[in-house]
This record gives structure tokens, sequence and C-alpha cells, in this order.
């Protein structure tokens, strides 16, 4: 027995003191069964998993971790293309690429937090530009780029390193050189093309994203309107891509990998610019001849659909836009009352005036309501109840056909073949009162044809469509009936009735060339063109040959006759469209031209042309000068594709 229990007969647990041991004693379970099983599940589950990463990690995504890890090593640089030149019908370049010095941040190294703010704010002392706008441009790209984002553009070399030498300790901001788009002042001093050739603009970030997959650089410029914008695509050409290893400093140690740019396309316009030069200067003479701001002018070979001068007033240096403004030039131009990048050739609706009078005449004429030798008297107006339907001329123009009435703009006839003549007494009801009249909805329907009140193709965007009202339109939109004097309106092209300079140049080319609806186009490849030329239905050849004769009789002796000194056939209507009251009307001619007599009929060279003073009062007067110094350019350059 040991000491320790010897004054003692038992032990702890009841036995003797001195009793033998049959083994070692059970002291109980050191945890319970249950989260012994538990513990055991856990460990599988855990060992499970760690089996389960790492076939993820060593088979299922081993490559992309290899490409993740090339990273580490490898720099993909993009290689941006030359973009392709815009050319005139003769070749004659339109803009040019020249390299200049751009300033840029780099999102990836600006810091974070308080920093952040505090560093831009450096950066946009140093620029002289707002905070609050850079941040927004920074803002508006993901923080994690390591390229940089334009933020001053067009810097000469002396300039450019001047900032950069100042921006110091700013490691964010990034030297760079890019192409800058030119305009060639050689070619187009008063910027007569820049509602044509568009302008391009830096890429925002919500363009980045949505063209990222496309290889575009946060600092890449895109077309934003005209040729720039629509072709974008074939001037930007395809970027490549220019792999180069990098060693554990970051430093590039060689190129492994090079895919070749391709530089973009060379588009060749169907404007000719010296035909353009010559509208711009004398669609300017007029505009400031009638105290007016704001113009337009097209001239189109009405065989083909290509647009040989488009014309904008006012204008704007599409060279200044694409290197980017000022806040104070910003302003200059979008607030602008006169709005110069609107481009109202394509995009301004407005009442035609009279210049609509051949093609309701020409929907007489084949419907049967008159003949060539039709005579119908003009007294100088036609009353219905209260209202008043004038003729411009006091006292009418006596008897006239409808070659009379298209020269000398007889407003009475057309009254007459539209809505017809009211009965006595008569107020004012949708239905004309003699059954040889067109009608409104046949108006309507003939104008259709002609393409009006719907867009007419043209391959930049913003074109508008229009409106050709009828009865039903006005129901719909307006709630109310249609009246006769509505039918006037439409039969001289007032009241609710809107075209756009374009309109009127592809509907007076269908006149010329007896009844092809052509698709106006500004490329002159019109493979690129997804419309093709329609034809008028409905109107006969002896329409377009009375018509003709009557726009032939306007220039021999009635509104046009400024037009009979050219050495060539010319054919024209003006008109004078009210708008508003207490405003000047638009002044407005429409005209059709050929080299040899009745070479517009035959396929021979043939040009339309449309022009517009708004508030010009009198096309007459101001519009019909515009169109001959067009004519002549065109005579002089040959004429024709």
């Amino acid at each position: 027995m040991s000491d320790r229990y010897e004054a003692f007969d038992t032990l702890p647990d009841g036995t003797a003191a001195d009793a033998p041991r049959a083994g070692p004693e059970f002291l109980g379970r050191a945890a319970h069964a249950g989260r012994i099983r538990v513990a055991f599940t856990v460990l599988a589950v855990g060992v499970v998993a760690l089996f389960a990463r790492a076939v993820d990690l060593q088979v299922i995504r081993s490559d992309a971790f290899a490409d993740a890890a090339a990273q580490n090593r490898l720099r993909r640089e993009i290689v941006v293309p030359e973009r392709g030149i815009i050319t005139d019908r003769h070749g004659v370049p339109l803009v040019i690429n020249t390299p200049q010095y751009a300033l840029g941040i780099v999102p990836a190294l600006l810091p974070r937090g308080a920093d952040r703010g505090q560093a831009l704010g450096a950066i946009a002392y140093l620029l002289e530009t707002a905070p609050e706008e850079l941040l927004a441009a920074v803002d508006a790209f993901p923080p994690h780029l390591t390229e940089p984002i334009a933020v001053r553009s067009g810097l000469a070399y002396e300039d450019a390193v001047t900032l950069f030498a100042q921006a110091g300790t700013l490691p964010a901001l990034t030297l760079f050189v890019e192409d800058e788009r030119v305009v060639s002042a050689a070619v187009d001093p008063v910027q007569s093309l820049a509602h044509v050739l568009g302008y391009l603009g830096h890429i925002t970030g919500e363009e980045y994203e949505e063209h990222r997959a496309e290889r575009y650089r946060p600092s890449d410029r895109l077309g934003k309107a005209g040729i720039e914008a629509a072709y974008e695509t074939r001037l930007r050409g395809t970027p490549g891509l220019r792999t180069t290893t990098v060693d554990a400093q970051g430093r590039a140690d060689r190129t492994s990998a090079i895919e070749e740019a391709r530089a973009g396309e060379t588009l060749t316009l169907a404007i000719d610019v010296r035909m353009q030069q010559a509208a711009a200067d004398a669609l300017a003479r007029a505009v400031r001849t009638a105290g007016a701001r704001r113009g337009a002018a097209i001239a189109m070979d009405a065989h083909t659909g290509g647009i040989l001068a488009l014309v904008n007033i006012p204008t704007f240096d599409a060279t200044a836009l694409s290197r980017g403004l000022s806040a104070a030039e910003a302003s200059a131009i979008f607030q602008n009352s006169d709005q110069p990048l609107y481009p109202r050739a394509v995009a301004g609706t407005y009442p035609s005036g009279s210049t609509i009078k051949p093609f309701v005449a020409a929907a007489a004429l084949s419907e049967g309501v008159i003949n060539a030798r039709t005579r119908l008297l003009s007294t100088g107006g036609i009353r219905i109840g209260q209202s008043w339907f004038p003729d411009w001329k006091e006292g009418g123009h006596g008897s006239v056909d409808v070659r009379g009435a298209i020269a000398q703009s007889v407003n009475t006839f057309f009254y007459l073949i539209g809505g017809g003549k009211p009965r006595a007494g008569y107020e004012g009801l949708a239905a004309p009162s003699q059954e040889m009249a067109l009608g409104p909805e046949h108006i309507a329907a003939a104008l259709r044809q002609f393409g009006f009140g719907a867009a007419a193709g043209v391959d930049v965007a913003g074109e508008a469509a229009g409106l050709v009202p009828d009865p039903t339109w006005k129901q719909e939109v307006r709630g109310q009936e249609w009246y006769i004097g509505d039918t006037y309106h439409l039969a001289i092209g007032q009241g609710d009735m809107l075209v756009t300079p374009l309109q009127l140049a592809v509907a007076t080319a269908a006149l010329a060339n007896g009844g092809t609806r052509v698709v106006p186009h500004l490329v002159r490849d019109i493979a690129t063109s997804a419309a093709a030329p329609q034809r008028v239905e409905g109107i006969t050849v002896d329409a377009f040959a009375a018509v003709h004769a009557g726009m032939r009789d306007a220039v021999t002796y009635g509104s046009a006759a400024a037009l009979q000194t050219l050495p060539f056939s010319v054919y024209a209507k003006t008109g004078t469209a009210e708008h508003r009251v207490g405003r000047p009307p638009h002044a407005w001619t429409i005209a059709f031209a050929e080299r040899v007599r009745g070479g517009c009929l035959r396929g021979d060279a043939c040009v339309a042309v449309t022009v517009l003073v708004e508030e010009g009062v009198e096309g007459s007067r101001i519009a019909v000068p515009v169109v001959g110094e067009m004519l002549q350019s065109w005579y002089r350059a040959g004429g024709g594709e």
C-alpha cells in the first residue's frame, strides 16, 4: 500500500485499500459520440473542398490563370490606323490628318480617396479648366484604365512640353500624340462643307463602353456628325494589336507579336468643290441682300441622285469643333439662336409655297381634271364666307392654261384644280363643289409619290420627313374636320404642308428625268445605299411635258426670267412661303437644267437645284440669282457624273 493511503482502511471508491486491482480504471468518454461524428464530417468536407479547389485551379481554370500570369509579363497595345481621307468627285482632298500633341489623364494613376480630388483640382488649375468639368470627364470612364483620357488637344509642341513640365509631381497627367482632323482651308475657306463632312470628337465614356470591343481607346476620336459619323467604320479602318514582353520592373523587353493595322478608306464624294464654293458664295450674298440670317442650297445630279453641292447658312468651324471648344466657344455655338450646327438643308422643314405647284399640276393633268388646253379664269382670288383666298396679282391674271399658271404662279388656277369652285353661299364643307377637282386625298397621294412626307434616304443622319396633311391626319392629330380652304392651302404649298430643301431637290429631279425618284447621296459609291430609285406612279408622259413647258415659260417670261440669259435650257419655279404672322415669308426657287435641249428625259447631263433663303421674302428676287450662279458653275464644270 502506498504511503498516501496508509491511514485509511478503504480507498475513495469504496474498495479496501489493500484489495488487489484487476486492470486500468475507466474514467468515462472525453467527448460525446455525436460531436465526434460532426468533427469527422467537417474534416471530410474540408478535404473534399480542398480537392475540388485544386481541380478547379489546376485543371478547369488552368488556361485562365495561365492567361492572367501572362498578363503580368505581356503588354498589349492597340495600334491605331491612319484615318481615311475624304475627297471631292475630282479627287481634291477635303480633309487632312495632322499630328498634334495632347494631354491626357490616366485614371489608374490617380490617387485614391481625398487625394484624388486634390490631384484633379491641381490638373484643372494647370489646364485652366473648371474642376467639375474635369471630374465629370474622368468619372465617365472606368477608374482602372491604364490608357489616357484626352483632356486637352491640338497643342503645339512648345505649349505641350511647357504644360507637361509644369505638371511636375502629377503622374496621372501624360503627354501623347494624336491625329487631328483638319478641313482643308485651301478648298473650303468659309467652312461651307462643315455640315457635309461633319466632325470628329473624343469618345465619351458611354461610347467607349459600347465600342471597346472594336478596339477603341479612351483617347480616340470618332465621327460625331455628317460623313465622318455615317462612314465611321470605313474611314477608321481596322486597328492592329502589338504585344510586348515586359520585365519584372515593367520595362519593355521585346515585341512578341504584331497584328497589323489597316488604314481607313479614301471616300470620294459626289460633291464638286467648285460648285460647292459657288453655291456658298452666292447664297451668302443673297442672305445679306435680304437682311436674313439663314438659308440652304442643294444641287443634285437628276439621274443618279449624287449631291453636287450642299450648303447651310450659318455654318461652323469643323476643325475647331474636332479639336475641342472652350466654354466660351461652346456657348457661342450651342446657344446661338440661328443654330449653326443645324443641317437645315436636310433637317429643316418649311412650307413650300408655290414651288409645289408643278407637282399638283402634274397630278391634275394625269387624273384628267384638266388637260394642256384647259383655261381657267383668275380674277384676283376666291371668297368663301368671310375667308379670302387671293392671287398674288391684284385683279388676277385673266384666263390661263396650265403653262401660264405655272409660269405666272396663278393661285386661283391651283385653288380650282385642287378644291374646285364653291357654290354661292358656300361656307366650307370638305368636298369640292365640282366633280373635276383633285380633292385633298388625291393631292396628298400625288405629293407622296414625288417623295414628300417621307425621308429621302440621304446617307447622313438627321433627315426630316416633312408633312403632307390630309383629312385623316387633321382629324387624328387635331380632332378637326377638313375644309375646302385646307385644300386650297395644300394646292399652293401653304397651311400645314412642310417640306425639306432636300425633298424639293429630289422631287425636282423626278420632274426633270420624267418620273424616277432618285436616292440622294453624298458618297459617290451609291452601292452603299440600302435604298433604290423608285418610279413615280400615276403621272403621265404628257403631264411631264406640260409641266416642263410651264417651268420653261417661267424662265422665258415669268417669275424666273433672270435665268433666261444662261446659254443652256433652264426650267424653274419660284415660291414665296408664308410661315408665321408678323414675319417675312421664305424665298424659294427650284430649277433643273440640261446642256442639250431634251437631255434630261434622254439621260443626258441634267441637274436639279433648290435654294431657300429663310425670311428672304421673294424667291424671284432673292433665290433666283443663287440658282443662276450654281447652274453657271455646273455648266462650266461639264455637268453630270
